[in-house]
Parts: C-alpha cells; sequence; structure tokens
C-alpha cells in the first residue's frame, strides 16, 4: 500500500523540497520588499493625485486659464502650498475656517499687491456731514440682519478693478434709498469708477467712501441697469449719468474705535466700513467668525449690514465685492472687540443720509 522511499529517493526530494521553499521564500520576499515600496510611495502619490484632480476642478471652476505649460505648474505648486496652509489653519479649532476660492493660485505677495491700499482715506471734510444723535439716547436691538428685510442688494465681484470704496458706498445709498421708502434698486457702481475723479476717488485704483457720497449729492446716482459694470475704469458717459435714480442729502462718519457708537449706525441701516484685508485670512475665508488673522491697516472697504450681540463671540456681518463665491455666499463675520475692533473695522465707517 506505501511506496517505499530508498535513501536515495529521500534525498533527492529533501533536495527538490529544498529548492522549492528557496524559490518561494525569494518569491514572498519580493513580493514583501514590493508591497513595502508602494506602500510607502502610495500614499504620496494618492495625495498628489487627489490635490491635482482638486487643482483642475478649480481650473474649471473659476475659468482660469494659463498661458504656458511652465505657468499651470506654476500655479498647481501654489494651489498645493494654499491647500497645505489651509488645511493646517482649520486643524486649530478657530472661530471660523478656510477654503478654496478664486484666489487659491496667487501667492501672499500677488494677493496683496493686487489689493493694498485700494482704500484712501482723504482729509475729512465737514461741509456735507450731518450730525447724528448720541448713542446714548438710542435703544438698539440684540441683533440685526438687513439681509432679511429686503433692503440689501445682491453681492457684486469687482475682478480686477480696484474699487471697493464704490461698492461699499454704493451699497450702503441703495440700503439707505430702500429704508427710506422707496422701491429698493441697484445702482450703478461703474458711474462712481468712471464719473468721480473730481471728488477726489481714482477708479479702479482706490478711493474713499465719503468721496462718493459727496460725488452722490451734487450729482445723484443712476442704476446699473442704465449704467452697467464693465470691470474696467473708462470715461464718464454723461448722457446715462444725467438718468438719476436716487439721491442723497448728506452723510453721517461713524465715532471711531467705538464699537457702540457702530451697531447704533448699523441699526439705523447698513454702514460703510474699511478693514484690513491684505492677510491671509481674508484671502481664504470661507465661513465662521474672524477673530484672528488681521491687523489694523486699512486697504479694503465693505458693507456692514448686521451685528449679533447674542452670539459668542459677538459679531458683524459684512457684504464683500469678491462675487457670492467667497466666504458666505459673498459675506464675511467679523467679531466685535473694543477700541479699532477685529481687522480695523472700527476705525473709519460712515453712513450716507436720504
Amino acid at each position: 500500500m506505501f511506496e517505499e522511499i530508498s535513501p536515495k529517493t529521500n534525498k533527492s526530494l529533501l533536495k527538490n523540497s529544498f529548492i522549492a521553499l528557496s524559490v518561494i521564500g525569494s518569491l514572498c520576499f519580493a513580493a514583501y520588499f514590493i508591497s513595502s515600496a508602494n506602500s510607502s510611495a502610495t500614499p504620496v502619490d494618492f495625495q498628489y493625485n487627489l490635490e491635482l484632480e482638486e487643482f483642475r476642478s478649480f481650473v474649471s471652476r473659476y475659468n482660469k486659464n494659463y498661458k504656458t505649460e511652465e505657468e499651470y505648474y506654476q500655479r498647481l505648486r501654489i494651489f498645493r502650498d494654499n491647500l497645505s496652509y489651509i488645511r493646517v489653519f482649520n486643524s486649530q479649532g478657530q472661530t471660523w475656517y478656510m477654503g478654496i476660492n478664486q484666489f487659491s493660485d496667487l501667492t501672499h505677495e500677488e494677493f496683496s499687491t493686487a489689493h493694498k491700499k485700494k482704500v484712501s482715506v482723504p482729509e475729512r471734510s465737514m461741509s456735507n456731514e450731518k450730525p447724528v444723535a448720541a448713542a446714548s439716547n438710542l435703544q438698539i436691538p440684540s441683533q440685526v440682519d438687513w439681509t432679511t428685510k429686503g433692503c440689501v442688494t445682491p453681492v457684486q465681484n469687482e475682478g480686477d478693478c480696484g474699487s471697493p470704496y464704490a461698492f461699499s458706498a454704493v451699497g450702503a445709498i441703495e440700503s439707505a434709498w430702500c429704508i427710506a421708502g422707496h422701491q429698493l434698486v441697484q445702482l450703478s457702481v461703474q458711474e462712481i469708477i468712471d464719473c468721480s475723479g473730481p471728488f477726489g476717488n481714482d477708479g479702479c485704483n482706490g478711493g474713499w467712501m465719503t468721496n462718493t457720497y459727496n460725488f452722490v449729492i451734487k450729482n445723484g446716482i443712476t442704476s446699473q441697469q442704465i449704467y452697467p459694470t464693465t470691470g474696467n475704469q473708462g470715461k464718464c458717459n454723461t448722457a446715462k449719468e444725467k438718468q438719476v435714480v436716487a439721491t442723497i442729502s448728506g452723510y453721517a462718519n461713524v465715532t471711531a474705535n467705538n464699537a457702540t457708537a457702530l451697531e447704533t449706525a448699523i441699526a439705523i441701516g447698513p454702514v460703510a466700513v474699511a478693514v484690513d484685508a491684505i492677510e491671509a485670512g481674508w484671502r481664504n475665508y470661507k465661513g465662521g467668525i474672524i477673530s484672528s488673522n488681521c491687523g489694523h491697516s486699512i486697504d479694503h472697504a465693505v458693507l456692514a449690514v448686521g451685528y449679533n450681540l447674542n452670539n459668542s463671540p459677538p459679531y458683524y456681518k459684512c457684504k464683500n465685492s469678491w462675487g457670492a463665491d467667497w466666504g458666505e455666499a459673498g459675506y464675511v463675520r467679523i467679531s466685535i472687540a473694543a477700541g479699532a475692533g477685529t481687522c480695523g473695522i472700527q476705525i473709519d465707517s460712515s453712513y450716507p443720509i436720504v
């Protein structure tokens, strides 16, 4: 029943078994080595592929057009650096968070150069300024949001035309006109960009909100429909300029470095405010309440449309002019603090009077 194995046969089997085991062992070692090599490389490759896919989506979403292959890969590198910065920041448990937006292929230096000092504080003229009631005479609510009252127009995008002063001031005029009992209408920012040079503004190179008020006090302002935005500064179209849709009689400057004064002004209506928006926090802002990562060096303007004193931390709600895809559908919340305020929001603010 059993085959007898001779010593010679036994030696042959042992030899063959040893060779087989050696081959199997070598194959297993090779497989392990390859597996180990792949396991160390795969996460890096996988991460790169994910970021490359995210960059492709970014390019498509924001209609980016790079002229050369070299520029494409340069922007990819910058995008990945920004993505890494965003991930690190978001892991720190702040009151706000960052995300991808139209600025994510720019370095900090490029963004700073493009947006630096697009508001310039003029010598304060009192001729059209009107006195307002002291804050102590007014009882203000604990929270206000003018976007829920039908007196704030949609978010716009200034693009490459540095004109936040115009969007901020015109936004304040739109709301004041509506609150005074008129129909809400989108007014012409382009008219301010093209025509308010004699009042101290400099088109796409910056300006100031009270210069804009002074222009509108003298000339009135037409609508966006009549004098639409072009994204560039052009020659003033006097024929369109004469088709006045809204007017104001004056403006009020809010007491500087005083949170209660600004809250009181916002309770009356949206307020044009100057802010420090040059830091990476604003560039990458996606949501939440900014409470850090910005200074008090004024270089941008937004429209404060509300506040909430019940929240922790309390905050101002502001409408920006960087498009509805930036921040919280084009809005940003900024924490309320003493003195100059977060991002210098309480340094210089004003609102028009119809």
